[in-house]
């Protein structure tokens, strides 16, 4: 049996020995049981640890981390296993069909502590947690030890957790869900759910029967505190169900994120009760979003020092994955100027009223055109949708003769091997995407990519050198070429073969400039990696494809990026009038 901690005022402060810090170990595929020694606690203690397929089969890269809090159960300690096996197939299953990306997903026992360090210091789960066991993930597993590869997540009392420590250690975690969080208001004067027995056992045994304290550690007040830091940068979602005893609480607890002007998903399931399975049920797609949102859809990261593939630090484009050096970066209205590794460089950026945080696109522009040209002809669309973009003019700009794609030489003098998805143009592209990651208006979690034509061959370029900086991708006319080809200003399907960020691709039948198998070989080599993809065909139509089928290419386009949890329902904002 579980034995909290000491009645209120008895003066008791050690940490208690008969706590259960160990539980049985749950058997499941890639799930693991594991114990650490802990200072804090006196003793070993364990945890569960899903480890996805890819973490043996990737060897250079760090994964992402989701602490996954449980509820509170019934008083046999159950709780803290009850669900592991059911939520890792869950997640698991999740990762395999390509809905959220490889993840470490780590399943704590937090026993009935409500995830805090009691009044009494029986039960320091807080500190177990936070002091010993994220740097113990840290260190015995690849991860992005970083607040950007952190989410915190949980169910009723671990909702709670979620929130309390989230909001509490934001320099630590990066995303917050709270899945019909508990005990969310500002004072514990009621507890629907355990009722007025239940809540003098919590008050007692968690907080020794000292309200102020509840209020000090309480998500109302940690939220208050910092929300300086939470508004910034953190992602934060608000989930219940409309049948659930905590919903009034919740939106209570909602609008003070709201009053705080902390940006938030505010989510209420209809016909949902208090059941964690029915919550995600009814989340549907919904739910792989927010991981999306969190970590990026390729999730991974190269580890420093240690390619993914090949000898040394070169990139698949003839590149280097070194992120570009901003420096005297200058707004004027729409244009900006900066120099990025000591060179000038310059573009649009245009984005939605208001201060955000919104997701950022890179526009990059074909054969011809230039960053003005294709900010007018979509940047001014997409940020109706809610995206802050950006442009610069590539080594092909305002180069008005279309030869072949892909062929080295052709009318007007165009040398394809320097344009296209050449490195100068791959430094540029990572340049605009590391002055997005700057703004203060922009969530760095939820940067796409999209190009057309030569644009399209420097964005699948881009999303191959930096997959953990784009969180989606879609081009039209766009598309690879064999290994084997002399370069050129397309990317080979060995370039193709190393994308790991989700791709939309739009294609014309009758494209004479890139033929359509281009963007075929591209999707073959996506699927044949995993990576999810989704490819349209438009019968009859040219190279001239996002102007002849603006409406039906603009609306594919934006649930693409909706679905990938790029774009938010909510975020779409008229243009501002100018740019920051």
């Amino acid at each position: 049996m579980l034995a909290l901690g000491a009645p209120a005022g008895s003066g008791v402060s050690a940490v208690a020995t008969d706590l259960e810090w160990v539980t049985p170990a749950v058997r499941a595929p890639g799930l693991e049981h594991r114990t650490f020694e802990s200072a804090a606690a006196g003793t070993r203690v364990s945890y569960h640890i899903l480890v996805p397929e890819a973490y043996g089969a990737e060897e250079g890269l760090r994964f992402p981390v989701l602490y996954w809090l449980h509820g509170g159960g019934g008083s046999d300690g159950r709780a803290a296993v009850g669900g592991v096996a059911p939520m890792a197939a869950r997640f698991g299953g999740a990762m395999r069909g390509g809905q959220i990306a490889p993840m470490l997903v780590v399943f704590p026992n937090g026993m009935h502590s409500l995830w805090l360090d009691s009044r009494d210091g029986r039960i320091p789960m807080e500190t177990v947690l936070i002091k010993e066991l994220v740097p113990h993930i840290d260190a015995s597993f690849r991860t992005i030890a970083s607040r950007e590869g952190r989410i915190i997540e949980g169910f009723s009392m671990g909702g709670y957790g979620a929130a309390h420590l989230g909001f509490k250690y934001p320099e630590i975690f990066g995303s917050v869900s709270i899945l019909s969080g508990g005990a969310l208001q500002r004072e514990f004067d009621e507890a629907p759910r355990v009722g007025p027995r239940g809540r003098e056992r919590v008050m007692g045994e968690i907080f020794g029967g000292d309200p102020e304290y509840f209020r000090s550690e309480s998500p109302w007040v940690l939220a208050g505190g910092n929300a300086d830091a939470l508004r910034e940068r953190t992602l934060i979602r608000v989930v219940i169900g409309d049948r659930d005893e905590m919903l009034a609480n919740v939106r209570d607890f909602s609008s003070r994120l709201s009053s705080l002007r902390i940006p938030h998903g505010h989510v209420e399931l209809p016909g949902v009760g208090h059941d964690p399975v029915a919550v995600l049920d009814a989340l549907g797609e919904e739910n792989w979003r927010f991981y999306h949102a969190a970590v990026g859809a390729g999730g991974a990261r190269a580890v420093p020092g240690e390619p993914r593939s090949g000898p040394g630090k070169s990139s698949s484009s003839g590149g280097t994955t070194a992120v570009p050096k901003i420096e005297n970066f200058r707004l004027d209205g729409e244009r900006w100027t900066c120099t990025a590794d000591g060179e000038a460089l310059g573009g649009i950026l245009m984005k939605p009223e208001g201060e955000g945080p919104f997701a950022g696109i890179v526009l990059s522009h074909g054969l011809g055109g230039n960053a003005q040209a294709i900010a007018m002809a979509r940047g001014r669309e997409m940020v109706r949708w809610g995206f802050a973009c950006i442009a610069t003019d590539y080594t092909h700009a305002g180069q008005g003769t279309r030869g072949p794609a892909g062929k080295r030489g052709g009318p007007g003098g165009i040398d394809f091997s320097k344009a296209g998805a050449r490195p100068e143009n791959i430094r540029r592209a990572l340049a605009c995407v590391e002055i997005l990651r700057q703004r203060a208006c922009v969530d760095p979690r939820r940067i796409a990519a999209y190009g057309h034509s030569m644009g399209a061959f420097v964005t699948i370029a881009l999303t191959a050198e930096a997959p953990d900086k784009v969180a989606a991708a879609a081009i039209t006319a766009g598309g690879v070429i064999p290994a084997n080809a002399p370069p050129a200003a397309a990317p080979t399907v060995e370039v193709a073969a190393r994308v790991r960020v989700p791709f939309l691709i739009l294609h014309g039948s009758e494209d004479t400039t890139v033929p359509a198998e281009r963007s075929a070989w591209l999707q073959r080599e996506l699927d044949g990696h995993g990576v999810p993809c989704e490819r349209h065909v438009f019968e009859g139509v040219g190279h001239n494809l996002p102007n002849d089928r603006a409406e039906e290419v603009n609306r594919l386009m934006r649930d693409w990026f909706l679905r990938r949890g790029v774009l938010r329902e909510a975020a779409g904002q008229r243009p501002a009038a100018q740019g920051e």
